[in-house]
C-alpha cells in the first residue's frame, strides 16, 4: 500500500508540472534606473515554466523612459515558456513615449510559449515584438487581458510566428506624430500579424484617435497615396503577408474598433472574420492580397455576422477569390456597403459568394453569385 501511495504521489507531482515552475516578483518603484535593472534581471533569471509577476509598490509605474537604443529593448525574452502577468492590479512599463526616435521595443520575443496577462504597455516604438531567429518557427504566444496605450505599433509578431493569440486586449492608439509618409512614424497599427499562421486575435479593442482618411470615391482604394492624397495613417488589426507563401487559418472575431483610418485587413487563406463591429472608419474591413509581395489573392475566406458602419466603406474585397460573405451588417456607409475592386497588381476578386448582407454594393469588372438580400 505505501509503494502504491508513494507511486500516485509521484505521479501527481509529475503531472503537475507546475510544482517545478517559479515565481519571481518584482515590484514598481517609479525609479527608472531600479525599475529597468529589476524587470530585467527578473525575466534573465527566469527558466521555462517561471512566471515574472509584476507587482505595485509606491506606484504602479515600472518607469523605464530611461531606456536607449543600445541595441537592446526594454525587456528581451529568449528562453521558452515564460509569463509575465499582473496579479495584484494593473501595472504599467513605462518607455520613453511614442515620438521618441529611437524606436525602442517594449517587450521582444524569440521564444516559444510566451505568455502575457494584465499588463499595460505604453509608450514604446513596438510594444510588444515577436519574431523567430535563423528561420526557425515561433510558436504558440499568448498576450492576453492586456492594454498597449501610446505605442506606434501595439503588437506585431513577424514572419515565421505559428499559434499567435491575441484575446481580450485594449489598444489605444495615439496620433501619428508625423504625416510624412517618408517616416516611420507615420502609420500607427494596433496590432499586425505578418506571415502567421494559425493565428487568433479575438475579443480584443482598439480605440483610435479619430479617422483621420477620407474617401470621396471608391475608386480612391486602388489608386496610390500620393495620387489621391488619402493615405492611410491608423489601423487597428492588420493580418497580412510580406511574402508567399499566404499565411492560412487566422481567426479575426468579436473585436470592437472604432476610429481609424482601416479597421481590419485579414489577408489568410482559409481565414475567418466573424462577428467584429467596426465603426467611423474610413475601411472598416477589408479582405485583400497585399501588393508587390507575389500573393496575388486572398482565398477561402469566409467573413460572416460582423457589423462594420458608419465608415467610407463596410467591407473592400480586393483581390479575393472563392470566398464567402455572408450575413454581414453593412448598411449606413457614405461610399458603399461591399466594395468589388481589386488590388493593383492583384489578382481579380472572383468566384465570391455574397450572402444575405445588408448594405449597398459598388464593385466593377469582378464575377460573383450575389445574394445581397436587402439594398
Amino acid at each position: 500500500m505505501r509503494r502504491l501511495v508513494c507511486l500516485l504521489a509521484l505521479c501527481v507531482l509529475i503531472a503537475s508540472g507546475a510544482a517545478f515552475a517559479n515565481t519571481i516578483q518584482v515590484v514598481a518603484t517609479g525609479d527608472c534606473g531600479q525599475d529597468l535593472t529589476n524587470v530585467r534581471n527578473a525575466v534573465q533569471g527566469a527558466m521555462s515554466g517561471d512566471v515574472v509577476q509584476l507587482l505595485p509598490g509606491s506606484t504602479n509605474v515600472f518607469n523605464m523612459a530611461c531606456a536607449v537604443n543600445d541595441g537592446n529593448p526594454g525587456v528581451f525574452i529568449g528562453t521558452p515558456d515564460i509569463a509575465i502577468t499582473a496579479p495584484n492590479g494593473p501595472v504599467v512599463l513605462q518607455g520613453p513615449g511614442s515620438a521618441d526616435l529611437s524606436q525602442l521595443s517594449g517587450i521582444v520575443v524569440t521564444a516559444d510559449s510566451f505568455r502575457m496577462d494584465g499588463v499595460t504597455v505604453r509608450g514604446w516604438y513596438f510594444g510588444v515584438l515577436l519574431f523567430s531567429l535563423n528561420g526557425q518557427p515561433l510558436y504558440n504566444s499568448t498576450v492576453s487581458n492586456s492594454r498597449f496605450e501610446d505605442n506606434i505599433i501595439g503588437y506585431q509578431a513577424n514572419n515565421g510566428v505559428t499559434g499567435s493569440y491575441l484575446v481580450g486586449n485594449t489598444f489605444l492608439l495615439p496620433q501619428p506624430p508625423s504625416m510624412d509618409p517618408s517616416s516611420p512614424f507615420f502609420l500607427v497599427i494596433g496590432a499586425i500579424m505578418v506571415n502567421s499562421n494559425h493565428s487568433v486575435m479575438s475579443g480584443n479593442t482598439v480605440i483610435g484617435p479619430g479617422q483621420l482618411s477620407h474617401f470621396t470615391s471608391t475608386a480612391q482604394l486602388v489608386v496610390s497615396q500620393s495620387a489621391t492624397k488619402v493615405p492611410i495613417h491608423t489601423i487597428g488589426i492588420w493580418q497580412i503577408d510580406s511574402t508567399p507563401p499566404a499565411s492560412r487559418y487566422s481567426l479575426i472575431s468579436n473585436n470592437n474598433i472604432t476610429g481609424v483610418d482601416l479597421g481590419i485587413q485579414a489577408s489568410s487563406d482559409y481565414g475567418v472574420t466573424s462577428g467584429n463591429i467596426v465603426k467611423h472608419c474610413a475601411i472598416g474591413i477589408a479582405i485583400s492580397n497585399d501588393t508587390d509581395d507575389g500573393v496575388t489573392a486572398a482565398q477561402h475566406h469566409i467573413v460572416t455576422q460582423n457589423v462594420s458602419v458608419d465608415n467610407n466603406v463596410g467591407v473592400w474585397l480586393a483581390s479575393t477569390q472563392n470566398s464567402t460573405v455572408s450575413l454581414n451588417d453593412f448598411r449606413d456607409n457614405s461610399l458603399a456597403g461591399i466594395v468589388l475592386l481589386a488590388n493593383p497588381g492583384g489578382g481579380p476578386s472572383t468566384d465570391d459568394r455574397l450572402i444575405l448582407n445588408m448594405g449597398s454594393k459598388n464593385g466593377v469588372g469582378e464575377d460573383h453569385s450575389d445574394g445581397m438580400g436587402h439594398p
